[in-house]
């Protein structure tokens, strides 16, 4: 047989082989992460759901948290190479009646600073390198958070991997990537309580 055509049929294999198993590790991860919506559903009350959408299975779980709709959301944003899994977590009707933001302070929002960039500080020199924190009101996120809840928020700078928002009636946490590991749900879920404790803060 020609050298030429083994080469090629070693290729096929390979290429038969590396398909196998990136469909085997597409389902398993498809597979864990459906078991951590699944238990994340019924610990909270939720209803679970996933979407077929190419090889990844993506989850949905919605129902009602702390008195108000909530809903938790994966998809797929972007196309081609650039295609993302993006997670979010967004309670409906936000009792909130300002916006804001709490997240933090990364490479962007430093040098943003060194050009005159401006957040909310609360004179701790340590929290405050820590997080960025807007407001249209400020007074009124200081009187939300309170000592306690910046002393809650602190503890969980390496949870938050993302955005937490107000805005236009929505009340969101958008990470900056897929929630896909244990690890990622842990997190996921003391942001969630944290969330919660604001709602609860707000009467």
């Amino acid at each position: 047989m020609d050298g030429a055509v083994i080469i090629m049929l070693v290729a096929l294999l390979l290429l038969v082989l590396f398909i196998r198993w990136v469909f085997k590790y597409a389902k398993k991860i498809n597979k864990r992460k459906q078991d951590l919506y699944e238990q994340f559903a019924l610990a909270k009350g939720l209803k679970h759901s996933t979407t077929k959408y190419m090889m990844a299975s993506l989850n949905t779980a919605e129902g009602t948290v702390a008195g108000f709709p909530f809903r938790i959301t994966e998809k797929m944003v972007r196309s081609g190479k650039n295609q993302t899994l993006v997670t979010q977590l967004n309670f409906q009707n936000s009792p909130f009646d300002f916006e804001f933001k709490i997240s933090k302070e990364h490479g962007f929002i430093k040098a943003g600073k060194l050009f005159g960039l401006k957040d909310i500080e609360f004179n701790d020199a340590e929290f405050d390198k820590k997080f960025y924190i807007k407001s249209d009101q400020e007074d009124k996120l200081r009187r939300l958070l309170g000592p306690n809840l910046i002393y809650e928020l602190n503890l969980l700078s390496d949870d938050l991997r993302g955005t937490i928002s107000n805005s236009n009636g929505e009340f969101c946490y958008q990470p900056y990537a897929g929630i896909v590991t244990p690890a990622h749900f842990d997190s996921m879920k003391k942001i969630l309580d944290f969330m919660e404790k604001l709602l609860r803060a707000r009467y």
